[in-house]
Protein backbone atom coordinates (compact mmCIF):
# COMPACT_ATOMS: atom_id res chain seq x y z
CA UNK A 1 0.00 0.00 0.00
CA UNK A 2 1.38 3.50 -0.99
CA UNK A 3 1.83 5.97 1.44
CA UNK A 4 -0.14 9.40 1.93
CA UNK A 5 1.03 12.42 2.37
CA UNK A 6 0.17 13.70 5.55
CA UNK A 7 -2.55 16.75 5.10
CA UNK A 8 -3.70 15.66 2.29
CA UNK A 9 -7.19 14.09 2.09
CA UNK A 10 -8.57 11.43 -0.37
CA UNK A 11 -11.24 11.69 -2.70
CA UNK A 12 -13.40 10.53 -0.45
CA UNK A 13 -12.80 12.17 2.96
CA UNK A 14 -13.49 15.78 0.78
CA UNK A 15 -17.13 14.27 -0.67
CA UNK A 16 -15.79 14.54 -4.09
CA UNK A 17 -17.61 11.69 -6.56
CA UNK A 18 -16.13 8.45 -7.33
CA UNK A 19 -16.64 8.81 -11.48
CA UNK A 20 -13.58 10.78 -13.10
CA UNK A 21 -14.58 14.09 -14.26
CA UNK A 22 -12.46 15.32 -17.49
CA UNK A 23 -10.65 18.26 -16.61
CA UNK A 24 -11.54 20.37 -20.33
CA UNK A 25 -13.74 18.43 -22.61
CA UNK A 26 -15.19 19.99 -26.08
CA UNK A 27 -17.54 22.87 -25.96
CA UNK A 28 -20.86 22.32 -27.40
CA UNK A 29 -22.45 25.18 -29.39
CA UNK A 30 -25.91 25.45 -30.32
CA UNK A 31 -26.91 25.41 -34.01
CA UNK A 32 -29.73 28.42 -33.75
CA UNK A 33 -27.03 30.24 -32.05
CA UNK A 34 -23.65 31.85 -31.49
CA UNK A 35 -23.00 30.88 -28.07
CA UNK A 36 -20.82 28.30 -26.84
CA UNK A 37 -21.86 26.15 -24.05
CA UNK A 38 -19.18 24.92 -21.97
CA UNK A 39 -18.58 21.84 -19.81
CA UNK A 40 -19.03 22.92 -15.93
CA UNK A 41 -15.83 21.79 -14.38
CA UNK A 42 -16.13 24.20 -11.33
CA UNK A 43 -13.60 26.63 -12.66
CA UNK A 44 -11.57 28.95 -10.59
CA UNK A 45 -10.44 31.73 -12.59
CA UNK A 46 -11.69 35.17 -12.26
CA UNK A 47 -12.97 37.10 -15.25
CA UNK A 48 -13.70 40.78 -14.94
CA UNK A 49 -13.01 44.56 -16.79
CA UNK A 50 -9.40 45.64 -16.53
CA UNK A 51 -11.11 49.01 -14.73
CA UNK A 52 -14.36 49.95 -13.42
CA UNK A 53 -14.81 53.26 -15.37
CA UNK A 54 -13.62 54.40 -18.91
CA UNK A 55 -13.76 57.60 -20.48
CA UNK A 56 -14.54 58.14 -24.30
CA UNK A 57 -13.90 60.85 -26.41
CA UNK A 58 -17.29 61.83 -28.27
CA UNK A 59 -15.16 62.17 -31.44
CA UNK A 60 -12.75 58.90 -30.77
CA UNK A 61 -15.53 56.63 -32.93
CA UNK A 62 -14.90 53.91 -30.64
CA UNK A 63 -13.51 52.77 -27.55
CA UNK A 64 -11.88 49.45 -26.69
CA UNK A 65 -12.51 47.74 -23.35
CA UNK A 66 -10.53 45.04 -21.63
CA UNK A 67 -11.70 41.89 -20.28
CA UNK A 68 -9.32 40.30 -18.41
CA UNK A 69 -8.66 36.69 -17.09
CA UNK A 70 -7.17 36.01 -13.42
CA UNK A 71 -6.25 32.48 -12.15
CA UNK A 72 -4.87 29.26 -13.20
CA UNK A 73 -5.30 30.52 -17.30
CA UNK A 74 -6.07 26.55 -17.33
CA UNK A 75 -9.41 24.99 -19.43
CA UNK A 76 -11.89 27.10 -21.83
CA UNK A 77 -13.87 29.86 -19.75
CA UNK A 78 -16.28 32.52 -21.08
CA UNK A 79 -19.06 34.83 -20.06
CA UNK A 80 -21.35 36.87 -21.59
CA UNK A 81 -21.77 40.72 -21.95
CA UNK A 82 -23.97 43.82 -22.85
CA UNK A 83 -24.14 47.34 -22.61
CA UNK A 84 -26.68 49.43 -21.26
CA UNK A 85 -28.47 52.60 -21.04
CA UNK A 86 -27.61 55.11 -18.51
CA UNK A 87 -27.99 58.87 -19.24
CA UNK A 88 -26.01 57.83 -22.51
CA UNK A 89 -28.61 56.48 -25.09
CA UNK A 90 -27.55 53.74 -27.13
CA UNK A 91 -28.60 54.71 -31.31
CA UNK A 92 -27.69 58.38 -30.21
CA UNK A 93 -24.28 58.31 -28.38
CA UNK A 94 -22.91 54.88 -28.77
CA UNK A 95 -23.73 51.28 -30.61
CA UNK A 96 -25.45 49.02 -28.39
CA UNK A 97 -22.82 45.57 -28.03
CA UNK A 98 -23.47 42.41 -26.45
CA UNK A 99 -21.90 39.19 -26.86
CA UNK A 100 -19.68 35.99 -25.63
CA UNK A 101 -16.27 36.75 -24.80
CA UNK A 102 -14.29 32.94 -24.55
CA UNK A 103 -11.30 32.19 -22.89
CA UNK A 104 -9.18 29.51 -24.06
CA UNK A 105 -6.81 27.66 -21.86
CA UNK A 106 -3.60 30.28 -21.66
CA UNK A 107 -5.45 33.16 -22.49
CA UNK A 108 -5.23 36.36 -20.25
CA UNK A 109 -7.26 39.52 -22.28
CA UNK A 110 -10.41 40.07 -24.76
CA UNK A 111 -11.13 43.37 -26.24
CA UNK A 112 -14.71 44.18 -27.13
CA UNK A 113 -14.93 47.24 -29.31
CA UNK A 114 -18.01 50.01 -28.42
CA UNK A 115 -19.07 52.36 -31.62
CA UNK A 116 -19.05 56.30 -30.09
CA UNK A 117 -21.72 58.26 -31.94
CA UNK A 118 -20.84 62.35 -32.03
CA UNK A 119 -24.15 64.44 -31.80
CA UNK A 120 -22.49 67.37 -33.20
CA UNK A 121 -24.71 69.38 -29.98
CA UNK A 122 -23.03 70.04 -26.86
CA UNK A 123 -24.62 68.33 -24.01
CA UNK A 124 -23.04 67.22 -20.63
CA UNK A 125 -21.16 64.18 -20.07
CA UNK A 126 -23.25 61.19 -19.85
CA UNK A 127 -22.79 57.28 -18.81
CA UNK A 128 -23.21 53.68 -19.96
CA UNK A 129 -22.35 50.77 -18.52
CA UNK A 130 -21.14 47.47 -19.74
CA UNK A 131 -22.22 44.46 -18.25
CA UNK A 132 -20.59 40.68 -17.27
CA UNK A 133 -23.04 37.89 -17.30
CA UNK A 134 -24.00 34.21 -17.42
CA UNK A 135 -19.61 33.18 -16.37
CA UNK A 136 -19.30 29.40 -17.27
CA UNK A 137 -16.53 27.25 -15.82
CA UNK A 138 -15.42 30.54 -13.55
CA UNK A 139 -16.69 33.62 -11.36
CA UNK A 140 -17.26 37.24 -12.01
CA UNK A 141 -14.85 39.85 -10.12
CA UNK A 142 -16.45 40.92 -7.15
CA UNK A 143 -16.51 44.58 -8.23
CA UNK A 144 -15.46 44.72 -11.42
CA UNK A 145 -18.33 42.72 -13.48
CA UNK A 146 -19.78 46.13 -14.61
CA UNK A 147 -17.62 48.99 -16.18
CA UNK A 148 -18.88 52.33 -16.27
CA UNK A 149 -18.36 54.34 -19.47
CA UNK A 150 -18.37 58.07 -19.67
CA UNK A 151 -18.74 59.72 -22.49
CA UNK A 152 -16.93 63.33 -22.42
CA UNK A 153 -18.54 66.21 -25.07
CA UNK A 154 -16.12 67.52 -27.75
CA UNK A 155 -18.89 70.05 -28.71
CA UNK A 156 -18.17 73.91 -28.12
CA UNK A 157 -21.11 75.06 -25.86
CA UNK A 158 -23.52 75.98 -26.77
CA UNK A 159 -23.43 75.28 -30.36
CA UNK A 160 -20.66 73.80 -33.07
CA UNK A 161 -22.19 76.10 -35.50
CA UNK A 162 -19.57 78.70 -35.74
CA UNK A 163 -16.99 76.25 -35.19
CA UNK A 164 -15.19 76.78 -38.48
CA UNK A 165 -15.20 81.01 -38.18
CA UNK A 166 -14.32 80.62 -34.59
CA UNK A 167 -11.36 78.79 -35.36
CA UNK A 168 -10.52 80.95 -38.57
CA UNK A 169 -10.50 84.18 -35.94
Amino acid sequence: MAKQAKGVLRDEEMGLPDEQVPLLSKPTQDEDEQDVTLPDHGGTDILQFSAPMCFADEMEGSLKVDIIRLGTMKGTIAAKFATEDGTALSGEQYGSVSGQVVFEEGEHTKTIDIPIIPDGDWSPTSEFQINLTQEQNCHLGLYLYQCRVKILNADKFPTDAYADEIAEG
